[in-house]
């Protein structure tokens, strides 16, 4: 059984404070790892898609946006050391910062 994300809003406030900081390159994914109870894709993903107004591009609400992360994670299987739900924020917190590069855009 899944349970629904938070809102980005009332996200706890460790969370919260960890991903304050997820537009440095130095962002810590194994702290957000330990925070979300290996489940840092949510809010990660949530965090950073709306940094990228994805909502608005797509024309979906937050809570469908929470509903799509959260089907994501749970598809992983947490016992893969590697390829598991952290691997995916590491790698989607990478490509945020490559985007946000004026070279990039």
């Amino acid at each position: 059984q899944l349970a629904v994300p938070v809102p980005l809003n009332d996200i706890p406030s460790s969370i919260a404070e960890l991903l304050n900081e997820e537009e440095r390159w130095e962002f810590n994914i194994l702290e957000l790892e330990a925070a979300t109870h290996k489940r840092p894709l949510s809010y990660l993903g949530l965090k950073i898609f709306s940094a990228f107004g994805v909502c608005e591009f797509l024309n979906c609400t937050e809570a469908t946006l929470r509903s799509w992360l959260q089907v994501i994670e749970a598809n992983y299987h947490a016992s893969n050391s590697y390829h598991n739900s952290t691997h995916a924020a590491d790698v989607l917190h990478a490509t945020a910062f490559f985007l946000r590069k004026d070279r990039v855009k």
